[in-house]
């Protein structure tokens, strides 16, 4: 299998941000104001028929740090060896929206400089346990039988959680190429409240052989996460219950958003809040102003519901290789300038 093996930023060329001409030396070279390595992290994500396939090879990217640190020209360089048209598009795509640098200076004064980074994919004899599958590992039974499964053999703990405050815990689980659970280990949690992780851990000792992983039609391993929350029961005591994964930006999602000509003529404004829900195949349904008792009025409800029903499908939500629905409440503010 593959992974990512190796990258590197290097300083290839300076240019002049008004003589547009090239600049063979740096006086101070320009860097990041963020973790490069997590940001390339999450945004590049080599698909899992790429690993599975082997596919290697070296992405090369040419981008200019402008004298006030935006990135621009972004560009694959010609000594790239193509691994695959969709991964050049991700290098490019995160490339072009990062974040602001600290600029490189030449005789102390600002300047745009050229740079290529380097990022090499070789292979790796470490075993891969892949997120992505033809076909995705599921609970026998099903996301009920799992939910049941959970909720009979996970003994809360009795300690006290404040009735306004939820505890969340997240899991990584491993699974063998027979659907086994090959190990389990805690990703995320309230440091206050460990037990928890213990008494999860506990009910995943017992957990029964899923449903195969494959792709291609061959068996590999596999690994995902479960999320557990954990809050105060309206009837007493506490209660458990898995919850859902799901990748949501609100970056483009209220485009288009037009003040009402009723709420502004009366000079309203305020936070509208919405409820939805996004659905197994990804898709907002169910929009509706979440709290009625305090609606704005004036067509500030109707405006957000009628933007929110042009946003494009999503990620499907899910819980450990399980598609599900998850609900959402937003706030959308309307300021009269």
């Amino acid at each position: 299998m593959i992974k990512y093996l190796t990258s590197s930023l290097l300083l290839f060329m300076g240019l002049n941000a008004f003589a547009q001409t090239p600049i063979k030396e740096v006086n101070v070279p320009p860097k990041p104001e963020f973790d490069f390595n997590e940001y390339i992290e999450k945004n590049i994500n080599q698909t899992y028929k790429d690993i599975y396939q082997g596919k290697t090879g070296i992405i090369k990217i040419d981008f200019i740090v402008s004298e006030f640190g935006y990135i621009k020209e972004v560009t694959i360089d010609s000594d790239s060896t193509t691994v695959s048209m969709d991964l050049e598009k991700q290098f490019t795509e995160a490339f072009s929206n990062m974040r602001r640098w600290i600029p490189g200076k030449k005789k102390k004064k600002p300047c745009d400089i050229w740079m290529t980074y380097t990022h090499i994919i070789e292979k790796t004899d470490t075993p891969y346990y892949y997120r992505d599958a033809d076909i995705l590992p599921q609970y026998i039974g099903g996301l009920d039988s799992l939910k049941s499964f959970m909720e009979r053999n996970v003994i809360i703990p009795k300690v006290r959680i404040p009735e306004d405050e939820a505890k969340f815990v997240k899991v990584k689980l491993k699974f063998t190429e027979k659907g086994e659970l090959e190990s389990f280990e805690q990703i995320k949690y309230d440091s206050n409240y460990e037990f928890y992780f213990d008494a999860i851990g506990v009910a995943l000792k017992k957990m029964p052989a899923w449903g195969i992983g494959k792709i291609e039609g061959v068996p590999v391993k596999m690994e995902g996460n479960l999320c557990f929350l954990f809050s105060y029961s309206d009837t007493g005591g506490y209660k458990m219950k898995l919850s859902p994964e799901h990748k949501f930006s609100f970056n483009g999602f209220l485009d288009g958003l037009e003040y009402p000509e009723e709420a502004r003529y009366n000079d309203i404004s305020g936070i509208v809040y919405i409820g939805f829900d996004v659905s197994e195949e990804g898709q907002v349904i169910n929009i509706h102003p979440a709290d009625a008792t305090s609606r704005l009025g004036y067509g500030l409800e109707e405006e957000a519901i009628r933007v929110i029903k042009m946003a494009k499908r999503m990620e499907s939500p899910m819980i450990c290789f399980h598609k599900t629905i998850k609900k959402y409440t937003i706030p959308i503010h309307f300021e009269l300038e």
